[in-house]
Order: C-alpha cells, then structure tokens, then sequence
C-alpha cells in the first residue's frame, strides 16, 4: 500500500473512530485492493451473513422433515411386514395341522379361524352356530370363507374406494352377498336386533351376508366388518335368519 492509499485509510477511519456499530464491530470502507475483514465478516456483509444462516436453517429444517417422514415411513413399512409374516406363519401351522379336508361346516370354521386370525374371525355366537351348522355342500363353504378371507378382505381393507362391494365381489369370486335386507326387515326393530352382535366388548352389526345354494338348501354366513380392528367378524351360520318375508311365510 502507498503512501496516498495509507493517507486515505487513515482518513477514512478518523471519521468512524468515534462511532459504534452494532455488535461491537468497527467497519470501514478502503480504496485498497485486499479486503478488510471484520468481527463480522467482510466489510458491509452482515446482512449477507444472515440470509446464509436463514437459508442454511431453513435446508437444515427441510432435510429434518424429510428423515422424520422416511423415519415414520420405515416404521410402518416394518410393522406390515411383521404382520405379514405373523401371518404367513399362522397360516402355515394351519395348514400343517390339516390331516384331512374338512368333513363339516364345523371344520370348516376352525380351520379359517386358526389360519386368519388378523382378517377372518368368529364371534362367539357366531362360533357356536358354525360348529351346529348343517348344510351340506362343505366344498361351497370353504370356498365362500376362503373368497372372504381374501378378496373380501382387500375389497374392504385395502381398496380406497370400495364402490358397489356386492358386485365387485361377485365379480371376483362368482359368490353372492348382500349388504343389507329388505325395507320391510329392516323396519322391524326386533327383526334387526337379531342382527346385533359383539366381539371382544365392540358391537358388529351383521347385516351382511354370503348367500350359498346347493339344490333346495340355503345356508348364509352373515358376517360384520370391524373397521376399528381391521377385521371381518362372523356372528352367525344359519339357513336363513328371520326375516319379513320368511315370518310371511311362517318360518323362522
């Protein structure tokens, strides 16, 4: 630095050396060509230095959201996949504990009661109809348990939009349900009651039901569905459930 340059510094900072600045920082401006530096950083660069740590807090925030999100993401992908294979096992003892083809509807129920617990499960009123049940296409009613431990189940659970279930349903396994009774069942308070049901303390409405067929028999399964747990509770394997019209014609 020459002699005119070191007179102009000089200059510059009598005219600043009563002044304070913010933070206890002495900031001047030169003509030189190396820059000076400050407690604060390169001359006039406080205001710079702010947008840097904003911008940096603001990166350090964002990158915070994203690791808590594929945190929480990670967390639920494994707790499927538990599920999953807590499944996938209890199905297999299931199976290894099937000498033989169900004999009965009463087979029939303990077997999709062991090997689904996490989709298809039985209430115990709905227990105790299917171990009395008598209908005698056992080969119907597995396919109808097995068709609602499966395609119903992802119609119900795993769908977003679950739309006309009835035919999509039907559609995907040839079976028929129905979601609901006629007008006149359902305005008959103690006819509905009969439809009420409970599993462990929650009250399931099983309305719904599979209807099946072989020759002059009927048999229904009517199940609920327990959104709550995820599940489809069974709470009664019957011919046919009173309704308006079987009251007409006198049965029960």
């Amino acid at each position: 630095m020459g002699p005119t340059e070191l007179e102009s510094v000089t200059s510059t900072v009598s005219r600043y050396e009563d002044q304070s600045v913010a933070g206890g920082a002495l900031v001047f401006s030169v003509t030189c060509k190396d820059p000076i530096w400050t407690p604060i950083g390169r001359h006039g660069g406080a205001e710079d230095r702010i947008d840097v740590l904003e911008s940096l807090q603001q990166e350090t925030q964002a990158k915070l959201a994203a690791s808590e999100y594929q945190t929480e993401a990670a967390r639920k992908q494994s707790a499927a996949a538990s599920k999953a294979s807590q499944q996938s096992q209890t199905e297999l003892a299931a199976y290894k504990t099937l000498k033989r083809l169900s004999q009965s509807i009463g087979d029939c129920g303990d077997f999709f009661g062991r090997a689904f617990p996490g989709k298809l499960v039985f209430s115990e009123r709905g227990l105790e109809s299917v171990r009395k049940a008598d209908y005698s296409d056992i080969g119907g009613c597995w396919e109808a348990m097995w068709a609602m431990s499966s395609d119903l189940y992802r119609l119900f659970f795993e769908n977003d939009e679950v739309g006309d279930v009835e035919r999509k349903f039907r559609e995907l396994t040839g079976i028929e349900m129905s979601m609901t009774e006629g007008s006149q069942t359902k305005a008959d308070k103690r006819l509905m009651k009969k439809r009420e049901d409970t599993y462990q303390g929650e009250k399931v409405d099983i309305t719904p039901h599979i209807k099946l067929r072989s020759g002059n028999e009927h048999f229904r399964i009517y199940f609920g569905i327990v959104r709550s747990k995820k599940l489809l509770v069974i709470g009664d394997c019957t011919d046919h459930m009173e309704t308006a019209g079987t009251r007409r014609r006198g049965q029960k």
